[in-house]
């Protein structure tokens, strides 16, 4: 019983002893357990502040991001606001085409310039530009062929000019659009250029043009009669050209005055045009004097016939001024190839047989080859009694002041020639100026002219009138003369003179004969310091083309032009002049001013100096001293 007892109590204690043990080895679990759930939880919750925290720095961040882009997308609205301002302030229609070439957008003035209403225009997307154009413009052909064009290169720029059809004309530009470097369509840009348009064809009409009775002047004229001799040598036929001079005009003009003259001249140059034949031309090249050209001309008999008609005409009663105004005409005919193969030949030959014609009583027509020993005859006497004159002292100087504009202060003036004969009668100088040049007189003429306008100068020089400067007058056979730049320079240093003292005045006639020469006479005379003017602005062939290669100073504005500064174009025309010339850096003059209101009108348009009968007719030195000692 009692090992029995001892014996349990012994296993109850190994028990308690084994239970021992395992608690304590479950403790040690739980406690292990426990204090890796503590660091676990140490770690979440370290784990959970770096999340938070992370979090509202992103947040943080987001806000700042969204705060750049509210500001971004405000800066983009703005952008695009300007955008859409400028694209529709714009002075060019414009219009965008995707890849497709089918319109993404456009301005105001694109719908203006085409005509389309706001209630037509959400028509336009999706349209292609030959579609809308097409229907509108005269050379639609010529539009296509662009488009194409475009088609076939993307990057290349295009351009065409649109002629519309009513009568406008739209410059259009054509430029690639890119996005991201990718072709992305194009942009036109339509800019309405109708009033440039129509500024140089008139500004083109009148170089070929006579700006009075708007017939071909004798540039157009020779280029014509040139196109004539060639297509009758071609075709075996002859050309004909007929050279008219009016008789009687010269007392029209003194009796009744330069309009009277210049209406009558217009009614003539009417009159002319209903004459002729459809492929006739009919040209005014100066003065009185008008051209005939027949073109395909069979049998004399069609001439002798034209001739006839044109003086019968000319012969009826003109009413001008409410007065009935008789005159003739004189012409002289001359025939291509028998008189001449050349413009410059007919028209010579055919001047010839118009002054025969005037000695045979006027009011008639001779041919030229039927008296051209008559006309050679007449020519030599003429050319004696030049050469007479000159010898007798019968030629005199008279100048006219040239006025700065908003003064009266004469600053410098033009030498002209006058010629009084032994009968004491003074003869025009467009009556015998001509004469001397065909001769070749003229430069004998032109070098007493410049030894008296010298001489003159020095004298004032004297008297203590140094600012001043006098210009004369070179035809074209003294730019063909290699001494006219010596001979110059030794009168001015005979008189004792500055070269800025002198002023050279040069007609677009000589440019027209050998411009090559001009230019380096031209520039002898430029580097001396001599003043040059180009005179009768204008109205010679190529008035713009010279400019950009002669050294001159200063444009004289042709009368012509002055005349007609009243009518609306004509302004326009001189204020035209006048800007180009001051952006080339050239003075102006305007020439045959003849009254006040002429004269206000040239100084608002900038013009620098006035020439004319409203400020002074041309005078005897004497009477310039005068006005000299009274400034």
């Amino acid at each position: 019983m009692h090992r029995l007892l001892k014996r349990q109590i012994q296993k109850h204690l190994c028990s308690e002893l084994q239970l021992d043990e395992r608690l304590q080895k479950f403790y040690e679990v739980i406690s292990q357990a426990y204090i890796a759930a503590d660091e676990d939880r140490i770690l979440l919750e370290r784990s959970l502040e770096l999340t938070s925290s992370e979090l509202m720095s992103r947040n943080h961040d987001l806000q700042r991001e969204l705060g750049r882009l509210a500001e971004a997308h405000t800066d983009l609205q703005q952008s695009l606001a300007t955008l859409n301002a400028t694209f529709d302030a714009s002075f060019d229609g414009l219009v965008v085409f995707d890849e497709e070439h089918q319109i993404v957008t456009y301005n105001t003035l694109f719908l203006e310039l085409l005509m389309i209403s706001k209630d037509e225009a959400h028509l336009l997307y999706g349209q292609y530009l030959k579609n809308i154009l097409a229907q509108r413009v005269i050379n639609a052909n010529e539009l296509l062929n662009v488009i194409r064009e475009g088609i076939a290169a993307p990057e290349k720029h295009l351009s065409v000019l649109l002629k519309f059809i009513d009568g406008r004309f739209l410059d259009c530009i054509s430029l690639p659009r890119y996005i991201e470097k990718r072709y992305a369509g194009r942009v036109w840009s339509l800019h309405d250029v109708t009033s440039l348009k129509l500024s140089e064809d008139d500004a083109r009409h009148r170089a070929h043009h006579d700006a009075l009775t708007g017939l071909p002047n004798r540039a157009l004229m020779h280029d014509r009669l040139q196109h004539a001799i060639d297509h009758a040598r071609r075709h075996h036929q002859r050309a004909a050209i007929l050279f008219l001079d009016l008789d009687g005009f010269k007392d029209v003009n003194d009796s009744l005055g330069h309009d009277a003259g210049d209406a009558l001249l217009i009614e003539v140059a009417s009159t002319l045009k209903s004459i002729v034949r459809d492929t006739d031309s009919v040209g005014r090249i100066g003065g009185d004097e008008f051209l005939v050209l027949m073109e395909g001309v069979h049998q004399l008999v069609h001439v002798t016939d034209m001739a006839e008609r044109i003086i019968q005409a000319v012969q009826q009663p003109f009413t001008i001024k409410g007065e009935e105004i008789h005159i003739s005409t004189s012409i002289g005919i001359a025939l291509s190839p028998n008189d001449g193969e050349t413009p410059e030949n007919l028209i010579l030959h055919a001047d010839m047989a118009m002054y025969h014609a005037k000695r045979m009583g006027k009011n008639t027509f001779e041919f030229f080859a039927r008296e051209l020993a008559l006309i050679s005859a007449q020519r030599m006497q003429v050319r004696n009694r030049l050469k007479h004159a000159l010898f007798n002292e019968q030629f005199f100087l008279v100048y006219q002041p040239v006025y700065r504009c908003r003064q009266q202060n004469i600053q410098h003036m033009e030498a002209l020639l006058r010629w009084r004969n032994d009968e004491g009668k003074l003869i025009s100088p467009a009556d015998f100026i001509p004469v001397a040049e065909e001769n070749g007189l003229i430069v004998a003429i032109g070098e007493w002219v410049l030894e008296q306008a010298c001489c003159q100068l020095a004298a004032w020089k004297k008297m203590g009138f140094v600012n001043l400067r006098v210009s004369v007058n070179l035809s074209p056979r003294h730019f063909i003369q290699d001494e006219l730049v010596p001979l110059i320079q030794k009168t001015l240093q005979a008189h004792g003179l500055e070269p800025s003292a002198l002023g050279i005045e040069i007609t677009e006639t000589v440019f027209m004969q050998n411009l090559d020469q001009s230019v380096k006479v031209l520039s002898q005379l430029n580097k001396l310091g001599i003043h040059i003017s180009v005179d009768d602005f204008g109205t010679g062939y190529s008035s713009l083309g010279y400019l950009k290669k002669l050294p001159v100073h200063q444009l004289k504005i042709d009368k012509s032009f002055v005349d007609e500064i009243h009518d609306q174009r004509s302004g326009a025309l001189i204020f035209s002049i006048i800007t180009m010339a001051h952006i080339l850096g050239l003075k102006v003059v305007a020439e045959g001013v003849e009254d006040a209101e002429s004269a206000t009108l040239l100084e608002q348009q900038g013009c620098d100096y006035l020439q004319g009968f409203h400020l002074s007719k041309p005078i005897a030195a004497d009477d310039i001293t005068q006005l000299l000692k009274q400034q």
